[in-house]
């Protein structure tokens, strides 16, 4: 069993990638969290508006990009990958 303790508030959506590996939830603090279940890799990406849903890249764990995709109450569909300066939303 193990428990992270990502946010502040109600979690309103979680995705798995294809292997299993990691974890992604959103919520209403405005934060998207990424956990890996087997390692102390983590993620935490902060949006300043409730999010609604997210949506890890199958391939998450095989990808060095680490894209996901997370939309709130913005009204907006951003999609994050890591390149060779960092993450940015698209």
């Amino acid at each position: 069993v193990k428990e992270f303790a990502a946010h502040n508030a109600t979690v309103n959506d979680l995705s798995f990638d294809l292997d299993g590996e990691y974890i992604g939830s959103c919520s209403d603090d405005g934060y998207v969290v990424i956990n890996s279940l087997f390692t102390d890799e983590r993620g935490k990406f902060e949006y300043h508006r409730p999010m609604k849903a997210v949506a890890l890249d199958p391939d998450y764990a095989r990808k060095s990009s680490r894209r996901f995709a997370a939309g709130g109450l913005a009204g907006e569909l951003l999609l994050n990958s890591k390149g060779w300066l960092g993450y940015r939303d698209q």
